[in-house]
């Protein structure tokens, strides 16, 4: 009892007895930020993308639960460095769908790409917002 009265409190002011899992943050700039962003994808993880551009040269992968969020749509937008198929994709595949997967709060700059900008999967499910 006293455990539901003290999270109940706790909420009532804006806070939470669980502390929220941290981000990744990965800086967009000049430089290639595929690896970068994948690395923190990787497992179902959750990567949060600063302003600027983020220059990809391969498609990011959002796995089962993965989440990418940006700061801001115009704000946070990535580019795919060279044309190239895909940029953001949810699920490995047929045999590996995903799962409650997101991206928002960025821009998917297509331009000049001669694939898709998100594609989601056979089987897979994503909140795009």
């Amino acid at each position: 009892m006293r455990a539901l009265f003290a999270a109940l409190l706790l909420a009532s002011m804006g806070m939470s007895a669980m502390a929220e899992p941290e981000r990744p943050s990965v800086a967009c700039g000049g430089t290639d930020a595929t690896a970068a962003i994948n690395a923190g994808l990787a497992g179902g993880g959750s990567v949060s993308l600063g302003p600027g551009t983020c220059l990809i040269s391969g498609t990011l992968v959002l796995g089962d639960g993965a989440s990418l969020t940006g700061a801001g749509q115009r704000v946070t937008i990535i580019k795919a460095a060279a044309a190239g198929s895909t940029m953001v994709q949810v699920g490995a595949g047929p045999a590996r769908p995903s799962r409650h997967a997101s991206v928002a709060h960025l821009t998917v700059d297509g331009a000049g790409i001669s694939g898709q900008g998100i594609l989601v999967r056979p089987g897979s499910s994503a909140a795009i917002t």
